[in-house]
């Protein structure tokens, strides 16, 4: 009423009109579905069910005294009242009034403001049925007979504002710069997997969603201050609206995935989404009570929360491949498309994919700690100020001996919001490299990786009849 400048009786009767409206919406968005296709008996009655949740809350809300604190009943009298007088109220309800001859509730007046002893109003007479089937409102709108106006809410300009708030946290991280690895993944891939275009620009769209997204929330969980160079999004905008914006995303991601020719693309990225929140937990568990995993576990997480991204890419480029589409005991050589039988290349894409995955995740473990010289830049041992459990430090903490081994720890558990301090870093970066080799052991893992990887290439390679330097030059890239 305040925004509007109306009087509670036109608030009141703006609040009808709306809600009449939106039940127009709802019975042309059901002639909708009806006219693409016989729905399902389950689907009919998960909309009869959602109708009638509306309808009880509805009368509830009408006869509640949360809303209707002076309200009195006008049915049976309450045994506690002892035949003492009822208050006097302008505001008296019979329930009888909400029910018809068949002992059904009738809440259309609650609408239209109209009784039901008067005839009832257009939409309790439009709301019939058919044949045993809900018929669409086909009453007309009650003007509004108010000497006051406002602006309608809801109007096109007021949308576009409202989304433009809505998507500016993730807008401004996608558009710091990024290595584009997951880009150039897709690309590589598609050299074998040949997806039609409108199916390879609607993955390439989920997946730098997701991404970004995972930065945002990452952010936030995290505390980092900087992401990229660049202030972090809840630093400009505020931890909130950046949780907000990163889940509107990933809802958006799933109408994307429907879209795909393949039905199953929605159950990959729920999949893969459960996936990678596992593994984040894990990750996110370990800091905050400063745990040290076992290797095994520690790939376990990564598995989920980095190479979940890669998988995804992969399965959702499975799905809407026609190379993949069938499974054949031998080529046909006089197809337009070679036609690959799934179990030739499965085991080598699971080994390229896993290892691709661990590759990227500890390769950015050993760069925050092995090229952080700078105490200016945004990564200045910043895994250490989270108190992150990479595989450098799990190594280190599990080749110490048990003094190392506490005090190390105790650094972890006593450091404050601001991280550590460049001397305590330095401290614990010697200890790293001297006393227990730790960065040369990743640097030895992250070796065998890139051979697995490449070991793996070659053999895609040989099975697909192509050679992909779009791969080969991403790990070039990425120093494998």
């Amino acid at each position: 009423m305040k925004e509007y400048k109306m009087t509670e009786a036109n608030a009141l009767d703006m609040v009808r009109q709306k809600s009449l409206e939106c039940e127009k919406e709802h019975w042309a968005a059901v002639a909708e579905l009806e006219a693409a296709g016989p729905l399902s008996a389950n689907l009919y009655r998960y909309l009869d069910m959602t109708r009638s949740c509306h309808a009880g809350t509805m009368l509830w809300s009408a006869l509640a005294d949360r809303y209707n604190t002076n309200t009195i009943y006008q049915d049976t009298p309450s045994p506690l009242e002892d035949g003492s007088p009822k208050r006097e109220d302008e505001h008296h309800i019979n329930r009888d009034h909400f029910r018809d001859g068949s002992s059904n509730i009738r809440i259309d007046h609650l609408m239209t403001g109209d009784d039901p002893q008067d005839g009832g109003s257009a939409v309790s007479e439009a709301n019939r049925k058919e044949g045993g089937r809900p018929h669409p409102v086909d009453g007309t709108l009650e003007s509004h007979q108010s000497g006051d106006t406002y602006e309608e809410p809801g109007t096109e300009s007021d949308l576009i504002f409202h989304r433009q708030i809505l998507l500016a946290p993730y807008e401004y991280v996608a558009a710091t710069p990024t290595e584009k690895v997951r880009e150039v993944f897709i690309d590589g891939l598609n050299s074998w997997l040949q997806l039609p275009e409108k199916s390879l620009n609607c993955i390439r769209s989920i997946v730098v969603k997701l991404y970004t997204a995972a930065l945002m929330l990452d952010d936030v969980q995290g505390g980092s201050i900087l992401r990229r160079g660049m202030p972090s999004a809840q630093v400009v905008y505020g931890a909130s609206q950046t949780i907000n914006s990163a889940g509107y995303v990933q809802i958006c991601v799933f109408a994307e995935a429907a879209g795909l020719s393949n039905p199953g693309a929605v159950s990959i990225v729920c999949e893969e989404l459960t996936n990678l929140y596992t593994g984040h937990s894990m990750d996110l568990f370990w800091k905050f009570h400063s745990h040290c995993p076992t290797e095994e576990e520690y790939y376990e997480m990564v598995d989920g929360k980095t190479g979940g991204f890669f998988r995804l890419i992969l399965r959702l480029m499975q799905a809407e491949s026609p190379v993949l589409k069938y499974d054949f005991t031998s080529p046909l050589t006089s197809a337009p498309l070679r036609l690959i039988p799934a179990r030739a290349f499965e085991p080598a894409l699971e080994t390229f994919i896993t290892s691709l995955g661990r590759y990227f995740h500890v390769r950015n473990e050993y760069e925050n700690l092995a090229s952080s010289k700078d105490v200016h830049r945004e990564r200045f041992y910043e895994d250490l100020d989270e108190g992150k459990m990479s595989l450098p430090f799990i190594h280190s903490l599990q080749n110490s001996s048990g003094g190392d081994k506490a005090r190390i720890k105790g650094i972890f558990k006593t450091r404050g919001p601001s991280g550590l301090s460049p001397e305590v870093k330095e401290f614990v970066i010697k200890h790293l490299s001297e006393r227990t080799a730790s960065l040369l052991y990743v640097r030895d893992v992250l070796k065998g990786l890139a051979s697995a990887i490449a070991d793996a290439l070659t053999a895609l390679e040989e099975i697909f009849g192509i050679e992909n330097p779009l791969l080969r030059g991403l790990m070039a890239k990425l120093g494998g």
